[in-house]
């Protein structure tokens, strides 16, 4: 999928197995302290490093205590080693039997000490810290001095339960308090960051073993891969991807050849990232005849298709055990990796990842690869540019705060050329406020894609009065031009250090997304704020890269959005060759047929990225003008060129179609060829295959001819995907009426102006260029926001409206604080005669953006026509209205009373609208009012939480109402429609049609007269057996189903009502389009179906609040070779508004059926729209499911 290997550098070291090798602490300047990044034991903090107190001495590098921590200074009085204390030097032993420093393990300090005179007061007290970035202390034990000068100190603790960069404080003091810095003329304190290695576990899905996180190094310890097979034995033998390569069990344990530790360390930093130098130490036990034994390495960047390269060998020198190593680089992409160690008694004469000859045992480990940001000069910011989650801006690279006091920004401000803004200059490091860490993790996939929901966790560094400082985080979908929006706003919770985590859904566009945090001293007042203190950090990453698709062997744009991007990580250059060697060579749909060529001129000869640009609009339709960019190397005699190919069958067998034309190199080296041509005329999968070749002759440049320096790259393309614009409106629906735009995601737009949106004119099968679908008389969104039915003529009414809709006011939906209360009063003039009141609406022109808890309406009658005094009412209220309301659409909201109220048609009336939270949100809520000059009908006020329940409120003060000449707009119901026969049709709309007032089905075809016309079928016509919208059911089967017989899919739910009705499902109902049966959250779920029109069969959970699913994955069974579409909705109701959450594909290969681990599902959930759908579409049968 990614570009494979670089280079090779082979190293064979022969060293005894099981050996602990001494490692010397060097000072680490970033740090300020000594470091031990091997993670072997015992680590020695030398004399030369810490030998003295501060200019006592002097110490080097005095006070060697951690840059990350808070400033901790040594004593300066005294003389050396006479009299006065010093912490001379320090050793940390592992005291557990396997020599690299572990989670958890037994460790030594031993501190080699000058005690005082008066040494019964000399402490030295030992402290940890799981992080050393980000550090707090724990006291780990204390010893004591027993005499005066030299002596050895020895402290035992146990390192803390997390594996990386942690820290080991030693401090010598002239005090008996137990503290991290004491202050003290005698007192020394000097620290160490010590690597703790994290020991890979066995993976039941991979079926071998597994480094969780991207530290290095990676160890794969005895208890999981010692011996070979059943000798030894070796545990969950054969310790291979998928079980795919079975061990030899000749001869036996430790006189025969076997592989029995692994351990990989990252030569080019702390964290594996793509492209770095890796060495690989096995400890192996080599045969007698040693001469013939050899360790070959592989490594794959696809653990569900390995793509097996091989990287570098070792052999033995003597029998017995010997710890071989190899260095080599990772493959180019993010994610998760595979190396393969396959020691060998009998090996093939050329290295194979599965040979199977006697005494040859192969163990893998699964890596994961994290892309780590760079700064790009270009943009003036960090970026990580392959697409791949999670992208990371460490500390080394934002940390501190412009170049402020002992913590100077690398490449300051950090923020975007196209968006750039300065930070404050005032502080000091670690004292004052920064921004220390930005980490982007997708929750819904390996990549990020359009719509994927990502968690932005933030490290700040925050003040001693801590409660003054705000932490804003804001999103752009366009690097070129930003166009900063707030996601949430944060103070800090205490000082010192701290993890903000924020979720957020991206936007429909491909290419670079970035996030801006802003951290400030005060309340920040924009993307841009100027402070003294101020800190802004942008991280830009790719979106919407191609992903690796088993099925078609090569790149995959599932999303329809336009541009398709091939990222260099996923390509690179072309075979498997030299140091630009291609992922997944030769990435062709039939490549099993064709290799490129092999040989170069130039080691970066061949296409290393592309991308596909939809001329016509932000998606790919049938038809589209399409602009092909590819970035290749060009040999100095300029004979190469790069012509297109195109097919709308991208199977093993495709019918390609030459684009007419061709892009020539115009000079030597990188340049970026581009052709323009247009897509086929048909919906789905299409692919496209660019051929970069050397010399003109025809076939060398047709799809199929070998040439040795040809490159054949393919990408497919979903074309024409179904609701691909992100509105949740289904392409056909789009496409049937011409006033709704399917390249725009236009939900929330209203084209006939009945204030139903689009969105809900879908759901409701009405007519969204037609305000009044039924013709009944009262308008589609009048009829949704009162309960009628907009495809029902007889159930239309009249309603009063008050207001005129002048101004968009925040009351009584002001979210920006936690509580508000508004109380208007309304006119007798206004309301007309006495009435039964059911409900009221508000025309909502903001949505609020969270929930309004005990939001609250009340009514009473009152002789007030305006306020002359400000007060708030106690007396004679009845609560009509009462909820936790999550408001989900602008344009008229009703509020259906569970208490409806009688107004007199004498008096005025009066409303009290209120709601109580204890947060808010940038986002507040507004709805229409209107402005009356002449008098004084509104007092309102906000507050956070600063007088209590809002509904307690009482009299002048506490707070004191404001007033407002603003009165909110309101819509009461009127009287329903007199409809004799019940049939759906108004009396005198029977009358019109020419129907029977007294019959309910004149033509006598089993549907009733209303159903008929609100349907567009004719009521006084038998055409019950006629099927209006061709799928496949009939008219009346459509009446008895609910359904709506002018539609495909009448509930937008993905499968035709014909086809649900055959499969014995219910049209009418979405959520059952893909429903085997309910299971919940942490429940399972088996059934066996074959899916029909390639729509398969999944199943629905239901979760009883917003969250985060930490830890929800998925097994799926289906065979070899399949591919399965995994989509996950979240919607309000089991038949309400869906929305999707995330799209992701599911590929298998195993050899056979097997189960498959599609890794975590996490999502962040809107509140009120809890219930969950998970659809499977496979080319395949699903056997079998099971989620935790």
């Amino acid at each position: 999928m990614k570009r494979l290997w670089l280079g090779l550098i082979v190293l064979a070291l022969l060293v005894p197995a099981f050996k602990a090798l001494a490692e010397d602490a060097a000072y680490n300047s970033f740090y300020r302290a000594p470091e031990c990044v091997s993670g072997i034991g015992p680590c020695n903090v030398t004399s030369g490093l810490i030998n003295g107190r501060h200019t006592i001495g002097p110490e080097p590098n005095y006070p060697n205590t951690l840059s990350t921590a808070t400033a901790c200074a040594d004593g300066a009085a005294g003389t050396y080693h006479t009299t006065y204390e010093s912490l001379d030097s320090y050793i940390v032993s592992n005291l557990t039997t396997h020599a690299e420093f572990r989670p958890g393990d037994t460790v030594q300090v031993s501190a080699t000490v000058w005690c005082a005179t008066t040494y019964t007061n000399d402490r030295l007290f030992v402290f940890s810290a799981d992080d050393a970035e980000f550090p707090v202390w724990v006291h780990k034990g204390t010893g004591t001095c027993s005499a005066a000068g030299a002596q050895v100190i020895n402290v035992t603790f146990n390192l803390p339960n997390k594996p990386g960069n942690q820290a080991i404080r030693v401090a010598f003091d002239r005090s008996t308090t137990v503290n991290a810095c004491n202050s003290g003329s005698y007192n020394d304190r000097d620290d160490l960051v010590l690597n703790v290695v994290g020991a890979a576990v066995f993976n039941p899905m991979y079926r071998a073993p597994h480094c969780k996180t991207d530290l290095s190094p990676c160890v794969v310890p005895q208890s999981l891969i010692n011996g070979r097979s059943t000798r030894g034995p070796e545990p969950n033998y054969s310790n291979t991807l998928w079980a795919s390569c079975s061990d030899n069990s000749s001869g036996a344990y430790h006189v025969n050849e076997s592989l029995d530790e692994m351990k990989i360390y990252n030569l080019s930093g702390p964290n594996f990232s793509p492209g770095d130098t890796v060495r690989l130490d096995a400890t192996v036990w080599c045969g007698t005849t040693y001469t013939n034994d050899r360790l070959d390495i592989f490594v794959s960047n696809n653990v569900y298709n390995p793509n097996w390269a091989f990287v570098g060998s070792a052999t033995c020198s003597a029998a017995g055990a010997q710890t071989l190593s190899v260095t080599f680089r990772l493959g180019q992409s993010a994610g998760r990796q595979v190396v393969r160690a396959a020691f060998q008694g009998t090996p093939p004469a050329t290295p194979s990842n599965c040979y199977n000859g006697a005494y040859n045992d192969r163990d893998d480990v699964v890596l994961e690869v994290t892309d780590v940001a760079s700064y790009n000069s270009s943009i003036t910011a960090p970026e990580c540019n392959t697409g791949f989650s999670p992208c990371y801006a460490p500390r080394s690279l934002i940390g501190g705060r412009d170049t402020m006091s002992g913590g100077a920004e690398p490449n300051q401000p950090n923020t975007l050329n196209t968006s750039a803004c300065s930070d404050g200059t005032v502080g000091a490091y670690l004292n004052d406020e920064s921004l220390e860490s930005l980490k982007i993790t997708n929750l819904t996939g390996t990549t990020f894609q359009p719509g994927d929901t990502v968690a932005v966790e933030a490290t700040m560094f925050c003040f001693s009065a801590y409660t003054g400082d705000y932490y804003y985080l804001y999103y752009t979908e366009n690097t070129d031009t930003p166009n900063w929006q707030l996601v949430a706003g944060y103070t800090c919770s205490g000082p010192k250090f701290q993890k903000i985590t924020t979720y957020k859904k991206l936007g429909n566009n491909v290419g670079k997304h970035a996030f801006r945090a802003v951290f400030n001293y005060g309340v920040p007042s924009g993307p841009c704020t100027i402070s003294n203190y101020v800190d802004h950090d942008d991280l830009a990453f790719m979106v919407g890269a191609a992903e690796y698709r088993i099925g078609y062997k090569t790149a995959y744009c599932g999303s329809g959005v336009s541009p398709c991007i091939f990222t260099e990580g996923a390509l690179g250059g072309r075979g498997l060759t030299a140091a630009y060697s291609e992922a997944n060579g030769p990435a062709t749909i039939d490549r099993s047929n064709y290799a490129d060529g092999a040989s170069v001129v130039d080691s970066a000869e061949g296409i290393h990225n592309l991308k596909l640009t939809d001329l016509s609009g932000p998606f790919f339709l049938p038809g589209d003008t399409v602009r092909l960019d590819a970035r290749v190397w060009c040999r100095s005699d300029l004979l190469n060129r790069l012509y297109v190919y195109r097919t709308t069958n991208p199977t093993t067998t495709p019918s390609w179609s030459l684009m007419s034309g061709y892009a020539v190199c115009t000079a030597p080296g990188w340049q970026t060829l581009s052709h323009t041509f247009t897509l086929g005329s048909t919906l789905g999968d299409q692919a496209i295959r660019a051929t970069y070749v050397y010399n003109t002759t025809a076939s060398y440049f047709s799809t199929t001819g070998a040439h040795v320096y040809t490159d054949r790259d393919d990408m497919v393309l979903a074309v024409g995907v179904d609701d691909a614009d992100g509105d949740r409106m289904d392409l056909w629906w789009e496409m049937l009426y011409s006033c709704v735009n399917p390249r725009a995601g236009d939900s929330l737009a209203d084209p006939d102006g009945d204030d139903l949106p689009n969105l809900e004119e879908f759901y409701a099968g009405a007519d969204p260029c037609d305000p009044d679908t039924d013709g009944g008389g009262e308008e589609d969104g009048s009829e949704a926001s009162y309960g009628s039915d907009p495809l029902t003529p007889g159930d239309d009414k009249a309603f009063t409206t008050i207001g005129t809709g002048g101004y968009n006011w925040q009351f009584p939906l002001y979210t920006y604080y936690h509580d508000a209360r508004t109380q208007v009063i309304y006119l007798q003039s206004e309301l007309g005669g006495p009435k039964w009141i059911t409900s009221i609406a508000l025309d909502v022109t903001t949505i609020p953006s969270q929930v309004m808890n005990n939001f609250t309406i009340r009514m009473k009658h009152t002789g007030l026509s305006s306020y002359s005094s400000y007060s708030w009412e106690t007396q004679n209220w009845q609560l009509v209205y009462q909820a936790n309301e999550a408001i989900h659409q602008t344009g008229w909201v009703t509020f259906n009373f569970t208490n409806p109220f009688f107004y007199d048609g004498v008096h005025n009336l009066m409303i009290d609208f209120s709601f109580n939270n204890t947060y808010w949100t940038p986002i507040s809520g507004y709805s229409k009012a209107t402005y009356h000059a002449a008098s004084i009908r509104t007092v309102y006020y906000w507050t956070d939480s600063g007088y209590g329940d809002p509904l307690n409120w009482a009299g002048t003060s506490n707070p004191t109402p404001v007033a407002s000449n603003y009165v909110p707009d309101i819509r009461f119901p009127g009287a329903a429609k007199v409809d004799s026969d019940l049939d759906g049709l108004a009396d005198d709309q029977e009358t019109a049609a020419g129907t029977g007032v007294y019959d309910p089905d004149t033509d006598n075809d089993g549907m009733a007269d209303g159903w008929e016309v609100g349907r567009g079928l004719n009521p006084l016509a038998n055409d019950a057996a006629s099927d209006l919208d061709g799928d496949g059911l009939s008219n009346l089967s459509e009446y008895i189903a609910g359904s709506h017989p002018g539609l495909l899919d009448s509930d937008g739910g993905g499968v035709s009502d014909g086809n649900e009705a055959t499969g014995g499902f219910a049209p009418a109902t979405r959520l059952d389009d893909h429903l085997s049966s309910e299971v919940t959250y942490g429940g399972s779920l088996t059934y066996s179906t074959t899916p029909t029109g390639n729509v398969g069969r999944g199943i629905q959970f239901q979760v009883t609040k917003a969250t985060v699913l930490e830890s929800y994955s998925q097994y799926i069974n289906i065979a070899d070779g399949s591919s399965l579409y995994f989509t996950v909705y979240s919607g309000d109701s089991v038949n309400g508004s869906f929305t999707k959450l995330f799209q992701k594909t599911l590929d298998v290969y195993d050899g056979g059926t097997a189960w498959y681990d599609s890794g975590p599902i996490n999502f962040w959930m809107e509140p009120g729209r809890n219930y969950q759908v998970i659809t499977f579409t496979s080319n395949d049968s699903v056997t079998s499911f099971y989620g935790y």
